[in-house]
């Protein structure tokens, strides 16, 4: 049902800018192991500088960090049943805890219609939220932190919507606590299949 990503080895990127010479240098901070590659996402900066990202792979995929000094470990490793496959990138909350959603996994099974999770600066992991389908399936675009404190994303399926082959997708709303609202589902004739997550419009409040 899935393919594995072509490259085997990942590199993450360190940009340092001089300010005498304006020059521009490049180190790699971590390798990743075969079977590891991390999904194609941007990273979360934390507090203290740490680097926050997620794998695809890797059993059923993985939450990292790395340092500022490139230590790299695995945070979380996904059973399956608290997710599976992340292929969105972390969002760090104004309470310091790094979010995330993943398209399959969650209480039912690793092929389930997925979580919205929570990972505490220490490396607990928290299931906020599990999908069932009609309040949405398949979330694979990052959340985003309103003004509210709440968080919004989409899933590229789910609702009770059909489309041409399956539900067309929502758009959601959950609190910090894990309290999900469906927004919006689409209707195919506005749109459907939303893969990317949403981006909140600068000093509008919650528009998007």
């Amino acid at each position: 049902m899935r393919s594995f990503g072509c490259a085997l080895v990942i590199r993450l990127f360190c940009l340092a800018a001089s300010l005498a010479a304006s020059a521009q240098t490049f180190k790699t901070l971590a390798r990743f192991k075969s079977g590891n590659d991390p999904a194609y996402v941007t990273l979360a900066q934390d507090r203290d500088g740490n680097l926050w990202g997620t794998t695809e792979y890797g059993g059923y995929g993985t939450v990292f960090r790395v340092t500022p000094t490139g230590g790299l470990s695995n945070v979380i490793n996904f059973d399956g049943f608290d997710g599976s496959y992340p292929l969105a990138g972390l969002v760090l909350g104004r309470d310091n805890n790094l979010y995330g959603v993943t398209p399959y996994g969650g209480s039912n099974s690793p092929d389930g219609p997925g979580v919205v999770f929570k990972v505490s600066p220490s490396g607990v992991l928290t299931v906020l939220h599990n999908f069932d389908g009609p309040d949405g399936f398949y979330a694979q675009g990052a959340l985003v932190q309103a003004t509210d404190g709440n968080f919004y994303g989409t899933t590229k399926l789910g609702g009770t919507i059909t489309c041409v082959v399956s539900n067309c997708g929502t758009i959601f709303k959950i609190t910090p606590n894990g309290t999900l609202t469906v927004l919006y589902q689409f209707d195919f004739t506005h749109g459907g299949d939303p893969a990317a997550g949403l981006v909140r419009r600068v000093g509008t409040g919650n528009r998007w």
